[in-house]
């Protein structure tokens, strides 16, 4: 009975995923089309440099070889676009099984991913399947497997980068052979660089360093505050409205709007916030066990640094959170209501603007309150909560706190010397 049920899910995973190839999607799905037209005037190299945005070169490959693949049996660049999603968010879902081999976690992956990829367009599902991969492979140790499917995905979309800071610290922290220099220089730099370097150096030579340059640095030059992103620049972006409306116009129909300046005085506090969260999530990382439970836990924070106080950030931007989100929830149950909440958090910034197919279709508004409001406030006082948890609780803990203080007291007295990658409570070896 029970594999019965599990197949009747699976089931309707796989229909949803099919019905939600008619979802027209966000604006973004034609921006991807333009990129196409980019391609299909000039060839894949030169409509890379011709779209002149932010992105890496890798998400336009995997989207122009999909429009090659079917154009081939007369399908039109939309379903090639949807299509493609639904691909790679299969094979995203289906090597999260073959490495936790839970059904379970594999489901909510599937679940958690499906409005922010197939339902609305962003091409975020991309870059999943080399993530997980590369994280599959640093957990095993297996370093140029690792060092190759990571530059892959960096080189598909920006925000993998973000977690590399934490992933040194980690490979650092794992040698046992530090005070041989020759063996370590071997291990980390031959086999945890030299590959990602040389898919790096392959990419530059293929699509010109100029034009994948110029991406990056469009990626670090936003003039949005807040770009539906419910997070400090939200709030900020929200009051700015109401507050100064003769300089950043006023609430339309009570509602936010995104706002683009370069005022130092409006982005200097919450850059300084962000580079100051995110260093300092680094630093206790340097003195915390390094085990892997603890790189997906810190990672997480540091992303969350980037997502609640830097400026630019979209709407899917937690896309990355939520796949790391899944990953800490498989390694130790305990961690499930931050996972609960991380996802919901991300699924809820993308429902709240653009519904299930890229058109909000009922009202904002509550009481005469932009709904956006009082959500952002949330995700920002729960990452406080997680930043003084994760950075401050005793050296050794690693689960997450129940809500009563009782809980807290319980978990933050317990003696060091566990395994975390072991902890009690997880158990793979009978995972569904």
């Amino acid at each position: 009975m029970k594999e019965l049920g599990v197949l009747a899910i699976v089931a309707v995973a796989f229909l949803a995923g099919l019905i939600l190839t008619q979802s027209p999607g966000t604006v973004d799905v034609g921006t991807w089309r333009s990129w196409l037209n980019d391609a299909r005037a000039g060839g894949l190299i030169h409509g890379y440099a011709a779209n002149h945005r932010d992105y890496p070169p890798l998400a336009l490959a995997i989207l122009y070889g999909a429009y090659e693949l079917c154009s081939l049996v007369g399908l039109t660049d939309f379903k090639a676009i949807k299509l493609s999603i639904l691909l790679f968010l299969w094979l995203s879902t289906f090597l999260v099984w073959l490495w936790t081999r839970s059904v379970n976690v594999t489901l909510i992956l599937y679940f958690s991913l499906l409005l922010n990829s197939l339902a609305l367009g962003y091409l975020d599902i991309y870059f999943a399947p080399s993530l997980i991969l590369s994280l599959w492979m640093l957990k095993e140790r297996r370093l140029v497997w690792f060092s190759a499917f990571y530059a892959v995905a960096c080189l598909t979309k920006w925000q993998p980068l973000l977690i590399g800071p934490f992933i040194a610290i980690y490979l650092v922290g794992i040698q046992d052979d530090l005070g041989q220099w020759k063996k370590w220089v071997r291990r980390i730099g031959l086999q945890a660089l030299l590959p990602a370097i040389a898919v790096t150096a392959l990419t530059l030579a293929v699509f010109g360093a100029q034009p994948v340059l110029q991406a990056f640095k469009a990626a670090l030059s936003h003039k949005l505050l807040s770009g539906n992103a419910l997070n400090l620049n939200w709030i900020v972006t929200y009051f700015l409205h109401t507050l100064r409306p003769n300089e950043f116009g006023g609430l339309k129909n009570g509602l936010a709007t995104y706002i683009e300046t370069e005022s130092w005085k409006i982005t200097l506090i919450p850059r300084l916030l962000f580079y100051s969260t995110y260093s300092l999530t680094l630093l206790m990382f340097v003195r915390r066990e390094k085990d892997f439970k603890n790189l997906v836990l810190f990672s997480i924070i540091g992303v969350l640094c980037y997502y609640t106080f830097n400026i630019g950030v979209h709407e899917n931007h937690l896309f990355l959170v939520t796949v790391l989100a899944v990953i800490l929830l498989w390694l130790d149950a305990s961690f499930c209501s931050m996972a609960v909440l991380l996802i919901l958090m991300s699924n809820i910034n993308l429902f709240l603007f653009y519904g299930t197919d890229g058109i909000l279709h009922f009202e904002r508004l509550f009481l005469g309150i932009d709904t956006s409001l009082p959500l952002a406030f949330f995700n920002v006082l729960y990452f406080l909560f997680l930043f003084a948890w994760v950075l401050f609780a005793q050296a050794q803990a690693v689960k997450m706190p129940a809500l009563g203080a009782r809980h807290v007291l319980k978990h933050a007295a317990k003696a060091p010397g566990t395994n975390p990658d072991t902890a009690p409570g997880t158990d793979h070896s009978n995972s569904q």
